[in-house]
């Protein structure tokens, strides 16, 4: 395992640097629509490798609608409730983790040594992804909300921190400085003086981060055992596709609905 994440985590700095060295200049705009043409074409070609091999050469048997009347579901609407309950409480834990850790981190350890320990938790929260970390939570606990919520949200942290760090860093600190000269705590002159500057930005951020954490659920329920993608998991094994698009159609309403949430969110914050 300890291979595999030094592996993922040489490549993810390596990716990084090799962003910082690529310069999306306007005369280059033919380039660019070569990449996003090869980009499109490899997805489509990769969808349609998937569809086929999946569904062994029987699409239009699987998604004729003969085939989904006919067919029968064990899911009983009681259960199926309790479930799209779980993934939302899954994903209003993962998002509070995502917003509330990383300004709470910061303003506990605000002083240089601090932020070292803060950015080294914050990359290796980003480098182990949910799937991998809660496989590995899961050999010596049993499977949770709370236990995937804070899997998936520390993942997230990791992201947020990392942004709210970089604005902190190119703010003007005058203000902290003399709310601290006053002789308030270190604590309250960084959220009166520094953070205060940063919430709408930050908030505004992290509103678009809550719609991945909502797409996130499903993978994490998967291997978690928990939500929706338990039920998903178990309709994959029987080859139950009714059961399968319901699910799907549940998902897409949740990620709907979180999005349009969101986006109110966001507008009330610019």
């Amino acid at each position: 395992m300890w291979t595999y994440l030094w592996a993922l985590a040489m490549l993810i700095i390596i990716v990084k640097e090799i962003f910082k060295k690529i310069k999306f200049e306007t005369r280059k705009t033919n380039l660019h629509i070569f990449l996003v043409a090869f980009l499109c074409t490899t997805f489509i070609f990769s969808l349609f490798y998937f569809l086929y091999f999946i569904f062994n050469n029987n699409l239009e048997e699987v998604f004729s609608i003969n085939y989904f009347l006919k067919s029968s579901s064990d899911l009983v609407f009681p259960e199926f409730l309790k479930l799209i309950i779980e993934t939302i409480i899954l994903s209003l834990l993962s998002t509070g983790i995502a917003i509330g850790f990383p300004p709470f981190l910061i303003a506990i350890l605000g002083n240089h040594t601090g932020l070292i320990f803060v950015r080294l938790l914050a990359f290796l929260s980003r480098l182990i992804p949910p799937p991998i970390l809660i496989l590995a939570l899961l050999t010596f606990n049993n499977p949770s909300i709370s236990l995937a919520a804070l899997t998936l949200g520390l993942h997230n942290a990791g992201i947020t921190c990392k942004l709210l760090i970089a604005n902190l860093e190119n703010q003007d600190k005058k203000i902290y400085i003399a709310i601290k000269s006053l002789g308030v705590s270190k604590e309250t002159s960084w959220l009166l003086g520094l953070f205060s500057q940063q919430a709408k930005s930050y908030l505004a951020y992290c509103a678009y981060r809550s719609d991945i954490i909502i797409r996130e659920t499903a993978i994490v329920g998967v291997i978690g055992s928990v939500g929706l993608g338990w039920q998903l998991q178990e309709s994959l094994s029987s080859f139950a596709w009714k059961e399968v698009t319901i699910i799907l159609i549940a998902y897409s309403s949740i990620a709907i609905v979180g999005e349009l949430i969101n986006g109110k969110i966001r507008n009330s914050l610019t």
